[in-house]
């Protein structure tokens, strides 16, 4: 049997194409709106990023193709309102209240966990980072492979877990009640998964979901992802 047909037959046994490569699967720049992102007078296109404004309350947008193991990036940039307040990724969204969370906020905190209904547990409290720019630009990255959750900044590893809660699901971008924020430059690679999954994904799309209420009420009951006063702020630093 050659080579090329012992892959094949792998394939056919397995389910699985073991020379697969971690494929790009999306790359926005928000240009423009081709991939007919939401938008409303809150969450809208300008000046060639994704601008979410949450004044009035928590608001969230995201894709629900279900993506297993990934690394998804981000530029976002924190632009008025609340600088204590949390805006960043969701991620293995299995529903409009069971995901994943990587937060930072304006002051140069960040924060992981993961929310279940009106239930939430931390993978990391509120925590300063000096590798956050405050109020600035900043690149969020996080990857899943099974279990295993890792998220960075501008490149330094802020956080590392491991929780078998969701295994797969959608993914987007978060802020909580207060803050303006805005996204650029999406990058999600999938890594290789099961030729079902691949299957699943195609016939899917990454189409696009979006709700406000009930998780703006689900996060109103988790206490430890509330907002806070941190304890030094950059004014009481230099007191």
């Amino acid at each position: 049997m050659s080579k090329k047909a012992g892959i094949f037959f792998l394939f056919l046994q397995t389910g699985t194409f073991i020379f697969a490569q971690n494929t790009l699967i999306l790359n926005e720049t928000f240009s423009n709106n081709k991939n007919e992102w939401y938008t409303d007078e809150w969450i809208y296109l300008k000046n060639g990023a994704y601008i979410i404004n949450a004044e009035k309350n928590n608001a969230a947008s995201w894709r629900n193709t279900p993506i297993r193991d990934c690394k998804i990036q981000i530029q976002t940039r924190w632009k008025d309102g609340l600088d204590n307040f949390g805006y960043g990724l969701i991620f293995r969204m299995k529903s409009n209240d069971q995901f994943y969370v990587f937060w930072i906020a304006a002051q140069g905190y960040f924060l992981a966990g993961k929310i279940d209904g009106s239930n939430s547990s931390l993978f990391n409290k509120w925590t300063l980072s000096n590798k956050i720019h405050k109020k600035g630009l900043n690149t969020l990255q996080v990857e899943v492979k099974g279990a295993h959750i890792t998220g960075w900044v501008n490149g330094f590893e802020l956080f590392s877990a491991d929780d078998t809660s969701y295994t797969e699901g959608g993914f987007g971008f978060y802020c909580q009640k207060g803050v303006v924020a805005e996204f650029d430059n999406l990058k999600v690679w999938e890594y290789p998964v099961a030729a079902s999954l691949q299957q699943r994904n195609s016939e899917t799309g990454l189409s696009l979901v979006r709700a406000f209420s009930r998780m703006a009420g689900a996060l109103k009951e988790c206490t430890c992802l509330k907002p806070q006063k941190f304890w030094k702020n950059s004014a009481e630093e230099a007191a």
